[in-house]
């Protein structure tokens, strides 16, 4: 059986750039609206780890099995059910769902629509706590108080997700709907999601039960761990997530000198407090290769955010990079109301590069994900044919001419063809035109090192037009 993978570098003009992984500005081949396309995912948070020793009251992470929760099934054939492994991915689609990167690995809970679903048949399931009695944890009237839980889930088309309280056995439910117009690609695994319940409960302390309430109809599913109710902030802001060096929806972590930009940078901003946040912003400082502030200011977005609510700022900063080196953008978040919990306020960024050459959307520097037998998720078929690459706008004028890519050090692969094609939509035009299609052989001297594979006579390109940079292979076969 023959197996072998690539891990593409960024592309380069003229130089060696560094590897990257999969974000947001990345291109498959493959179409977005079919179900079975490859699902990306990122690293995420399993823990609030700037808790600040806030109490726990109440947690379950099903290692032990239900524990007292009931599963139950009010249409269709798909319920929450426990699991070691996730999702039961079919070996003959092209995307592989993963399973919840949770923090306490032995069982966690799955709602598996895409393998106990059937298309066409809707869907309708809970999965309830025990009564819990959060006064005899702790809890007083007055004490601000949470849901947390880790998950991943990735959106479809039909699926619906909610969380609720009740304090009278169930018979009627405070709820919340989450997971709305997130999509699939790019989710956090796993993602530590909070829901401010204090109202909810008021002083019905002793008689509180939780619930997760699924409606679908053949979607992908919800994995779910680690459930806690747990003590939170008045007032506390954090940053999700941040953005640099935003070029027209595209950002990269290295560009060229001859390619600098004004800067604009992002912040996602989320109020994991008990109070409303307004004036909601974030204050930046720019900071070139010697670790001196050369650019700072205020986002001041005038955001009003109600607990576990979030929102993102993009702010054009007016800076342009000049020095060859990389540069660390630092975010603080900032409200009217002040914040009772300022650990989590800093968030720092430090993947751009202004370079002499090199032009790359790699995320994080010097991090990398293979390609293996993508998009054939099993390595027992035969690997279809593939092309993965990056979008790029240029300052100005200038010859594209190399990209490379990391062969992997494996023997299976020698022989094996690869390609580079670029792709661009001419001006007033609508459909994308390729073209610098050059053809490489893997040697064994290539294994385990970074190929540069020439564009023959270089590619031109301008600041008018958007292109598609990309390496592609035929499809590995295999011959057993």
């Amino acid at each position: 059986m023959k197996k072998g993978y690539l891990v593409l570098a960024a592309l380069s003009i003229s130089g060696f750039v560094g590897a990257q992984i999969s974000n947001h500005t990345s291109i498959y081949r493959f179409n977005p609206g079919v179900k079975d396309a490859p699902i990306t995912t990122i690293p995420g948070n399993p823990e609030n780890t700037n808790r600040g020793g806030l109490a726990v009251f109440y947690s379950e992470d099903f290692d032990a099995g239900f524990n007292g929760w009931s599963s139950e099934i009010q249409a269709g054939n798909v319920g929450f059910k426990l699991t070691s492994t996730g999702h039961q991915n079919s070996p003959t689609n092209t995307y592989q769902i993963p399973p919840l990167a949770t923090s306490t690995p032995a069982q966690w809970i799955l709602l598996d629509s895409d393998a106990d679903g059937l298309n066409g048949v809707n869907e309708a399931a809970t999965f309830t706590s025990p009564v819990i009695d959060l006064a005899e944890a702790g809890v007083t009237v007055g004490t601000y108080i949470q849901i947390e839980f880790d998950q991943f889930f990735p959106e479809w088309q039909n699926d619906r997700c909610f969380i609720g309280v009740s304090t009278n056995g169930g018979t009627t439910w405070t709820e919340k709907e989450i997971n709305i117009g997130v999509g699939r690609e790019a989710r956090p695994n796993p993602e530590r999601i909070s829901w401010d319940i204090t109202n909810a409960v008021g002083s019905d302390l002793t008689n509180v039960r939780i619930r997760f309430r699924w409606e679908g109809n053949w979607d992908y599913g919800w994995q779910i761990d680690n459930v806690k109710i747990s003590e939170l902030y008045e007032k506390d802001m954090t940053i999700m997530g941040v953005y640099r060096n935003v070029d027209d929806g595209l950002m990269y972590s290295q560009v060229p000198q001859a390619h600098a930009k004004p800067m604009t940078i992002g912040a996602i901003l989320k109020n994991i407090g008990h109070v409303q946040q307004t004036g909601v912003g974030f204050s930046y400082a720019i900071k070139n290769p010697s670790g001196t502030t050369v650019s700072s200011g205020t986002a001041n977005a005038n955001l009003t955010l109600d607990n576990s609510d979030q929102d993102t700022i993009f702010w054009e900063t007016g800076f342009t990079p000049s020095e060859l080196g990389a540069y660390t953008v630092e975010f603080t978040v900032v409200s009217n109301q002040g914040d009772d919990d300022i650990t989590n306020n800093v968030r720092e960024d430090n993947f751009y590069e202004l370079t002499e050459f090199g032009y790359a959307v790699d995320y994080p520097l010097g991090t990398k994900d293979p390609i293996a037998f993508w998009p054939s998720p099993d390595q027992g078929e035969t690997a279809l044919d593939a092309m993965f690459g990056n979008l790029f706008r240029f300052a100005g004028t200038d010859v594209v001419s190399a990209l490379e890519v990391e062969i992997a050090n494996n023997p299976g692969i020698i022989g094996e063809s690869i390609y580079t094609i670029v792709g661009y939509v001419p001006s007033g035009g609508t459909d994308w035109i390729y073209n610098g299609i050059n053809e490489f052989t893997i040697t064994a001297d290539d294994l385990g090192t970074v190929k540069t594979l020439p564009l023959q006579g270089g590619y031109s390109v301008n600041n008018q037009t958007l292109y598609l940079f990309m390496v592609g292979h035929y499809g590995w076969g295999d011959p057993t």
